[in-house]
């Protein structure tokens, strides 16, 4: 084979690859912690964030990150948000449920996504669990207090529950990749919803309680945090199997795809090339018609 058709080759398959970000500057960032100190506000030597003034602080403690909020002040969350994540990204955090807590109320734990925050101005998108698994919502945060949109649950379609509760110890989370925002309890998916309307931001945590007569700190906390940068895709994976299918077409080698009478048989890969390729194409069904 040419020397040139190689490198063309090697470059086609490395952009083709899955999580190959084109013109990507820096390294995935990622983030975790236990909680350790006790500080208020949550700080971490500064990679915790809150600007806001119209609401309440993350506070650290005895090996957990709890609201502030007493549940006297309307929509006044507690949250801390983090930086330097790239748009797609993932959060999970390990649940702390006090037995004792009180049931004649609402108390939720949050996953924050592409947050960003100023002194009378919050945005982002918000993934609420119940403290009973009674719902699990997506909200989008408009920057004013109070400002908001339900995404999946509440007054739109989409929310979920978790059957039997949440439990101490117990793993909740979310991601949003582009403008697909999907949350998660046990790895499992429990609500899902689309929006394009932030694109940008930082993930983070938060917590809310529904009156201040149920107050006590730490009663449905968090123990444990991690945060990670997803990888971007998209159009460099097209313009990676173009230059795949470019030079198969050029006789480097051949996608062969055979099929028996009636279609019955899987399309088939020949040649060097493909047998290569494999492990990074996408479905059969999905690389166009066959070749007989």
């Amino acid at each position: 084979m040419p020397r040139w058709a190689c490198s063309l080759l090697l470059l086609a398959l490395t952009i083709a690859a899955p999580g190959h970000a084109w013109g990507a500057t820096s390294a995935p960032r990622h983030y975790e912690t236990s909680f350790i100190g006790a500080e208020s506000p949550l700080s971490e030597n500064g990679a915790w964030k809150h600007l806001g003034q119209d609401w309440t602080v993350v506070e650290s403690a005895g090996g957990l990150a709890y609201g502030t909020q007493k549940g006297a002040g309307l929509y006044d969350d507690s949250y801390a948000y983090l930086t330097g994540f790239s748009a797609d990204q993932s959060a999970s955090a390990i649940v702390h449920l006090d037995p004792a807590i009180s049931s004649s109320t609402s108390h939720e734990v949050e996953i924050l996504l592409r947050w960003a925050d100023s002194a009378h101005m919050a945005r982002g998108y918000e993934c609420t669990f119940s403290y009973d698994g009674g719902y699990v919502q997506i909200v989008r945060w408009n920057g004013a207090r109070g400002d908001f949109t339900y995404l999946a649950g509440g007054t739109a379609p989409g929310g979920g529950n978790v059957p039997g509760g949440i439990h101490n110890g117990d793993t909740v989370g979310a991601r949003i990749v582009g403008r697909r925002i999907t949350a998660y309890v046990n790895g499992l998916e429990v609500a899902a919803a689309d929006d394009a309307t932030w694109a940008t931001g930082d993930p983070g945590i938060g917590f809310w309680r529904g009156s201040a007569s149920s107050l006590s700190p730490g009663d449905f906390a968090f123990t444990s945090y991690s945060a990670n940068s997803l990888p971007a895709v998209g159009a460099p994976i097209a313009l990676g199997w173009w230059l795949v299918v470019a030079l198969g077409q050029m006789g480097i080698g051949v996608l062969v795809l055979r099929g028996r009478e009636r279609g019955q048989e899987q399309a088939r890969s020949a040649g060097w090339l493909s047998y290569a390729a494999a492990p990074f194409l996408p479905p059969i069904e999905s690389r166009g018609s066959s070749v007989q």
